[in-house]
């Protein structure tokens, strides 16, 4: 069974926001052979649904930083200045992305 971790952060009509990564709610983009799911991870949106959450997919930094064909690396390979300098642009979006909500809900 899956835990939903909830915070103060709410939408309208009181439902609840998941930040969610990218690949958990779409399997496509994980490298060739890596997906353990045919596309949508149904059982993430069944207890989402359940728990009347509305979601934030984040973007995948991976695909962000070497597209879709890219192969599949381990976390060594990832860490680099380059990609450490890629992500932290990104969550600095996220988080200017999440505030924008925060600020009209």
């Amino acid at each position: 069974m899956m835990r939903i971790y909830t915070s103060d952060f709410r939408v309208s009509a009181g439902k609840r926001i998941a930040v969610m990564a990218h690949c958990l709610l779409n399997q496509n983009v994980k490298p060739h052979l890596r997906a353990r799911y045919p596309g949508i991870v149904d059982p993430v949106l069944d207890v989402l649904r359940e728990n009347g959450c509305s979601v934030f997919q984040l973007p995948c930094p991976e695909i962000a930083f070497g597209g879709l064909r890219r192969w599949s690396q381990v976390i060594e390979q990832y860490d680099t200045p380059k990609y450490r300098d890629h992500c932290r642009d990104l969550s600095v979006r996220v988080v200017d992305q999440i505030e924008q909500y925060r600020k009209i809900w």
